[in-house]
């Protein structure tokens, strides 16, 4: 059965995203995450810090500032999609 990897665009509550990553993966799937460069770097820094014991969550490092309704969401996405395709070759991509 192929394992699902979700792409998520964040930009506030790391301890949510730490916590919906963990649901996620906890049965195998993988996850994606995109955090804002808007938002601080200490939040970003906590997210990356929870991520590091979990092998099915990718952080995406090429942050973007992102804008409500902008290209830059696009640009936030097709990153964080490079992101998991080059952490999960064989998962199955649902946005």
């Amino acid at each position: 059965m192929p394992k699902i990897a979700y792409i998520l665009l964040c930009h506030e509550d790391p301890d949510a995203i730490i916590e919906q990553a963990q649901y996620l993966t906890q049965f195998g799937d993988y996850i994606a995450i995109h955090f804002d460069k808007r938002s601080p770097d200490s939040a970003y820094r906590k997210i990356r810090s929870a991520l590091v014991g979990m092998p099915n969550a990718a952080l995406c490092q090429k942050r973007v500032k992102c804008a409500w309704g902008g290209w830059s969401l696009v640009q936030a996405t097709l990153n964080t999609l490079r992101t998991g395709l080059a952490a999960f070759p064989s998962a199955v991509f649902h946005a």
